[in-house]
C-alpha cells in the first residue's frame, strides 16, 4: 500500500508541536504516513495572521497551564513548564533547517524530540542556544557522528540561505490557511488539521483507525 504524505509544520517553542509530532509518530506505520517535517516560526505565523499566543491573553494563560498537564497524562508523554516561557526559538529553528537541508528523516526525529525534551523536561531555555548546542554533544543522535558538527549547523545559522528557507517555510504555513502550531496537512486530500488533538478527527476524515493518543498503550481492564 502507497504511504499517505503529510506535512507537519512545527516550532520546537510549541508544547502542542511537541504532543502532536509524538502521537504523529505513533500512528506512523498504523496510518502508513510518510512524514516530512517542516520547521517553522511560530511568531511569524502570528505575525502574518494577526493571531498572538494564548500566553498573552490573562484568562488563557490561566488555563494552558492546566490544558498542557491534562495533555501529558493524556498522550503519556512528560511535560514540565519551563521557568522563562515564551522563549526565543529563531536561531534553533533555523539549526533545525540547515540540518533537515543534509541530513536524514530520522536525524530531524532525533533532533527535534532531544530539544523538546531540553525546553518541556529540563528546563533548558531555547533562547540559550548554546545550552542546546552542548547538550546535543552529549546526546544519540541518528546520523551524527561527532559533535564538531553541531558547531558547523550552528554556525550555518547565520548563512541568508537558511534564514530565507525557514521564512519560506513559515509563509507556506499560512498560506495553507495555518494560524498557529502544530499543523498537520495532507497534501493530496488538501486537508489541514490545527493543534494536538485532532488526531480522532483525522481518522473520521480520511476513513482511518483511530485508537487514542497512545495506540500502544493497553487498556485499563474494566471490573
Amino acid at each position: 500500500m502507497a504511504k499517505r504524505s503529510v506535512q507537519f509544520y512545527y516550532d520546537l517553542l510549541s508544547p502542542y508541536s511537541f504532543f502532536a509530532f509524538e502521537v504523529l509518530k505513533r500512528y506512523e506505520q498504523r496510518w502508513s504516513l510518510d512524514i516530512d517535517m517542516v520547521p517553522v516560526l511560530l511568531g511569524g505565523i502570528f505575525q502574518s495572521t494577526g493571531n498572538k499566543s494564548p500566553i498573552t491573553v490573562p484568562t488563557k494563560a490561566v488555563y494552558v497551564p492546566i490544558d498542557l498537564g491534562r495533555l501529558s497524562r493524556c498522550s503519556d508523554v512528560p511535560l514540565k513548564l519551563p521557568s522563562t516561557f515564551p522563549n526565543n526559538s529563531l536561531t534553533v529553528m533555523r539549526m533545525m533547517v540547515a540540518l533537515t537541508q543534509k541530513y536524514p528523516h530520522q536525524t530531524q526525529v532525533d533532533t527535534s524530540r532531544e530539544i523538546w525534551k531540553m525546553h518541556w523536561q529540563e528546563d533548558i531555555p531555547l533562547s540559550d542556544f548554546e545550552a542546546v548546542k552542548a547538550n546535543l554533544k552529549n546526546r544519540k543522535i541518528h546520523g551524527i557522528s561527532e559533535s564538531g558538527i553541531w558547531d558547523n549547523l550552528f554556525e550555518q545559522t547565520k548563512d541568508e540561505a537558511i534564514k530565507k528557507k525557514l521564512k519560506e517555510n513559515t509563509d507556506k504555513a499560512v498560506e495553507i490557511g495555518g494560524f498557529g502550531a502544530p499543523l498537520i496537512y495532507f497534501p493530496k486530500e488538501k486537508e489541514l488539521f490545527w493543534g494536538c488533538d485532532r488526531f480522532e478527527v483525522i481518522a473520521s476524515e480520511l476513513g482511518l483507525k483511530y485508537e487514542g493518543m497512545n495506540p500502544d498503550k493497553k487498556p485499563i481492564a474494566k471490573l
